[in-house]
């Protein structure tokens, strides 16, 4: 963070996460440029537990690229630039940390990133733009493929480490 400008962004990406479209980093840059009171974005995916950023009607178990692919062209094509505000949300549907995007003007206010882990770093991170009443923003026109524990639900092997 102490690289950028006030004005910049960084983009917090989960590791199991992949862009399904060429051309995501000259939408999210239109979609700053369209949307500059808001500091903190995330994005549009498959596996997450909040329901506003899970496209509807997908399949929860589908591991195929060409699906995944096809629904972010499509929702590259129809939803560009569109937001969907979560500011105001209850702490049961904050948006998942699949992908963030946030300004360093925010990081300041916030006092930086959670020291104490890694887990629920996007959780933190909502928070403290909800209590800083920043604007939270979901891009609906950008959508990542979330591997997710290869769709199996409770699924905790990621989280215990091998020889």
């Amino acid at each position: 963070m102490s690289k950028l400008g006030n004005n910049d962004f960084a983009c917090i990406i989960d590791g199991d996460s992949v862009w399904t479209t060429f051309f995501y980093g000259k939408q999210i840059n239109d979609i700053i440029k369209e949307y500059p009171e808001c500091s903190l974005f995330s994005c549009m995916t498959n596996r997450v537990a909040c329901s506003h950023q899970v496209v509807a009607g997908i399949d929860w178990f589908n591991n195929d690229m060409k699906y995944h692919r096809e629904i972010g062209e499509y929702l590259f094509r129809t939803k560009y630039k569109k937001i969907s505000d979560v500011s105001n949300f209850e702490i049961n549907k904050a948006p998942s940390g699949v992908m963030m995007l946030i300004k360093k003007t925010l990081w300041n206010k916030i006092g930086g990133f959670y020291k104490e882990g890694c887990l629920d770093v996007d959780n933190k991170l909502f928070y403290a733009a909800q209590k800083a009443k920043e604007p939270i923003y979901i891009m609906q026109g950008c959508y990542l493929y979330h591997w997710y524990r290869n769709g199996i639900i409770n699924n905790m092997a990621h989280l215990i480490c091998g020889k």
